[in-house]
């Protein structure tokens, strides 16, 4: 096949993250397959060392069905290559499924590991939600008995009267949120942190730093969109008036200051009001011309004023204060999402059922610790010392270990600590008496 020189670097290039971008029907999945191809052939990687994660499970499917073509056409061209044949037959164990799919294998072959029963079973989405309800209502009604001063705060904050169900809506939706982040409660902790702030420019928080960059952003595209509005109305002298009413808007935003908040904060809430000028002495085409020039100035307008003066409502003095007085009640509502996570948790496990949320960060947890290390599942399976061989002989039917001569034990067992890249074993001795289990 005739590849791009794009498709060829994706097929071949190693060492480094590739990112392959292209529209729907322009050879993806035949470039990587071929990449996958390239790497068992020209590699001489066994096709089961791979992870290949699709977003479907047809897909999954299509991908293994490509890839036993591909074997097959290379052994067709060289039949007695032995690497390709051992690859047909490791092809059914290869990893080429789904994320969840892969997580629920690595969880299924490691349960033990997180303390869960072996047949656990994955929810379905209407048996999930239901038990969401019924946790938040318990959790809630226990809050209501104990009559928790912190509860009655969020509240008095969130809900009205007659309906509790804003502040059940906001747990259930910041448990969705952090569902998605690997390590969710270590996530929560730091991001509560982050409200100890220590700065005395808001400016300077990393919430100042992104409304700021917001800002400059935003500015830029009214001076793109006023500058066109200029233009439009350039070397008109009947326009004049309205020439100069964008020229003004113009300077205003190009002369904003950002080396503090509260300059910003005071030109942004001390900008001048510019009427559009009134003129009725204008022909069709200068007419045209200068409701195009209003219509570009009005969106600016507009957009201003929905956003930026909202935005820069508060001082930094005040902004400061604002999120520093939030702290209390984030750790409040930490507080509730815990009970919440809790509660869910405890009926999940009484069912013997998981989510998807839970397959992934199951799965995360077998394979890497919170600080980055990686588990005891990313280290080769013989350092884990528990792979033992039976060593013997047969005697008709019957399977005879070896004996040590004078002695009271009587197998012997050899332990699996290295394997080469021939597939030798290196083993170390050891010594089990009748009575030992094995």
């Amino acid at each position: 096949m005739n590849w791009t020189k794009e498709q060829k670097q994706a097929i071949e290039n190693k060492n480094a993250n590739i990112l392959v971008a292209a529209a729907a029907g322009s050879g993806k999945t035949t470039v990587l397959v071929s990449r996958i191809i390239n790497k068992v052939i020209v590699d001489n990687v066994d096709i089961d060392k791979l992870l290949v994660v699709t977003f479907t499970n047809a897909a999954a499917s299509e991908m293994k069905e490509k890839l036993l073509n591909k074997l097959y056409e290379a052994i067709d061209k060289e039949p007695d290559n032995k690497n390709l044949q051992r690859q047909i037959n490791l092809i059914n164990r290869a990893h080429i499924s789904t994320i969840h799919s892969f997580c629920l294998d690595v969880i299924r072959n490691n349960f033990f590991e997180l303390g869960i029963s072996a047949n656990f079973r994955v929810g379905d989405e209407t048996e999930i939600e239901i038990m969401k309800e019924e946790a938040i209502e318990k959790v809630f009604e226990d809050n209501y008995e104990s009559e928790n001063e912190d509860f009655q705060l969020l509240l008095n904050m969130y809900t009205s009267y007659k309906d509790d169900k804003p502040l059940k809506d906001i747990i259930l939706k910041m448990y969705d949120f952090i569902a998605s982040i690997p390590f969710p409660e270590k996530w929560l902790d730091d991001a509560i942190k982050d409200y100890d702030v220590k700065e005395k420019d808001f400016s300077d928080t990393k919430w100042g730093k992104i409304i700021i960059d917001y800002t400059k952003s935003t500015i830029e595209g009214y001076l793109k969109n006023l500058e066109q509005a200029k233009k439009t109305l350039e070397g008109n002298q009947n326009l004049i008036d309205f020439y100069e009413n964008i020229k003004k808007e113009i300077v205003f935003y190009q002369t904003i200051d950002y080396s503090s908040w509260d300059k910003i904060f005071f030109q942004i809430n001390s900008k001048e009001k510019n009427d559009w000028p009134r003129k009725s002495k204008l022909d069709e085409y200068e007419k045209e011309l200068k409701e195009e020039a209003k219509k570009i100035r009005d969106s600016v307008k507009n957009d201003f004023e929905k956003k930026l003066l909202k935005l820069y409502s508060y001082s930094s003095d005040d902004a400061i204060l604002d999120i520093t007085s939030m702290k209390k009640i984030l750790i409040i509502i930490q507080k509730l999402l815990n009970e919440f996570k809790t509660e869910f948790t405890d009926r999940k496990r009484e069912k013997n059922v998981v989510d998807f949320s839970d397959i992934e960060h199951l799965a995360l947890k077998l394979l890497i610790n919170e600080d980055g290390t990686k588990t005891v599942l990313e280290k080769s399976w013989f350092d884990r010392g528990n792979k033992l061989l039976v060593t013997g002989y047969r005697r008709e039917e019957q399977f005879v270990p070896k004996k040590y001569v004078d002695s009271a034990y009587r197998h012997t067992l050899q332990l699996i600590t290295d394997i080469n890249e021939k597939g030798e074993l290196k083993l170390q001795s050891e010594r089990i008496g009748e009575n030992d289990g094995l």
